[in-house]
Formats: structure tokens, C-alpha cells, sequence
């Protein structure tokens, strides 16, 4: 009789032994298993799946991610197109001067691999946003003397434009835009993971 109960309880702990080994080979290897294969095992926790339209109003949050800022101390020549000495306006401007650049959200793309639980996430070029000059640091140097030039005002708002441009290019040269797109990423996810539980978030190559 002993021997029987023996027999019997030492089988139970086999198979409790044996459950407690399997319940650990899931819960280790479960994120390499495919989750509507998990989803069919007895007593395994099941994952909401995520719908794209959680991810999209998620994204809708932001409309334009500026991500850097960046100021600068710049400096343009001008030159317009009168005769020299008799129309011609010539002279140096230095300013300060503001450049965003980041991301436009309405144009990032997703797709969802809800098998590997997988978020692809490809997202726009950086751009450069918008480039101002700030009005109350521009100073004019080496102003040259034009007897009929009366188009002052226009040179300024001509140089002011200049000015502009010349700040875009100097954020470029500067690698603003490579930082832009680092930081993108980094919001984007930062975004995405509070509703992507148990899910990756992968970006795609930008083109």
C-alpha cells in the first residue's frame, strides 16, 4: 500500500516538474516563438493585439516634430545690380540668426507584423523647417557711397532674404539635419511605446 502512494506521488511531481520546465522554456523563449502559435497554448498569457488605429492616433499628436534648433552667428555680402559708385548698393551684413529642421508626422508610414510582433516604422527626410533672422542683430559694414541709389529699403529686405538663405545652408554644412533625423527616431519611439506593449519598433531605410 506505501508503495502504491509512493508510485502515485512520485508520478505527480514528474508532471508538476514537467509543467514547471515547460511554463519556463515559454516564458524564455516565448519572443521567439510566433504569437498566434503561443495564443493557442493553455495558461499562456495572450497579448492584445495592436491595431494601426491606436498607432495612427498616436502619431496624429504631433503634426510637425521640430527637433533641433539651432542659432548662429552668420555673415552675408550683398551686392545689387546698379552701375558702381553711381547706383550700385554694396555692403556686408552680419546677424544672428535661428534654424529649425526635423520631420513632417503627416507623412510618416507604418506597417504592422502582428506574427513577430514587429512595428515598421519609415519616416520622411529631415528637412530644414524655417530659417529667420533676428532683425535687431543685423549690422552693415563697408557700406559703399552710390550717388542715385534712393532703394535702401529694398536692399535691406533683398539682403535680409540673402541672409536667410546663406543660414540655411550653413545648418546644412553643420550636420543638423543627420542630428534631426537621430532625434526623429528617438521621439517617434518615445511616442509609440507607451501603446506598443510587446511589440518592437523597427525603422525602415530612408530613401
Amino acid at each position: 500500500m506505501k508503495k502504491m502512494v509512493v508510485r502515485f506521488l512520485t508520478k505527480i511531481l514528474v508532471v508538476l516538474g514537467i509543467c514547471g520546465i515547460l511554463f519556463f522554456c515559454l516564458q524564455v523563449a516565448g519572443s521567439r516563438l510566433p504569437q498566434k502559435i503561443l495564443d493557442r497554448i493553455p495558461g499562456y498569457r495572450k497579448t492584445a493585439k495592436l491595431s494601426t488605429e491606436v498607432v495612427s492616433g498616436q502619431l496624429a499628436n504631433a503634426s510637425e516634430l521640430v527637433t533641433q534648433k539651432l542659432t548662429m552667428e552668420g555673415f552675408s555680402t550683398y551686392e545689387d545690380e546698379g552701375i558702381p559708385i553711381l547706383s550700385q548698393g554694396n555692403f556686408v551684413m552680419t546677424y544672428q540668426s535661428q534654424v529649425t529642421a526635423g520631420i513632417d508626422a503627416s507623412k510618416i508610414s507604418f506597417r504592422i507584423d502582428h506574427e513577430k510582433r514587429i512595428i515598421h516604422v519609415h519616416l520622411p527626410q529631415a528637412e530644414i523647417l524655417s530659417a529667420t533672422v533676428d532683425p535687431g542683430t543685423i549690422s552693415y559694414h563697408g557700406e559703399s557711397i552710390a550717388i542715385f541709389n534712393f532703394n535702401n529699403k529694398e536692399d535691406a529686405n533683398k539682403a535680409q532674404k540673402l541672409a536667410e538663405s546663406d543660414a540655411r545652408k550653413a545648418a546644412r554644412a553643420s550636420g543638423i539635419l543627420d542630428n534631426a533625423d537621430r532625434y526623429a527616431r528617438s521621439l517617434v519611439k518615445g511616442l509609440l511605446q507607451g501603446v506598443a506593449e510587446g511589440y518592437q519598433i523597427e525603422f525602415d531605410p530612408q530613401k
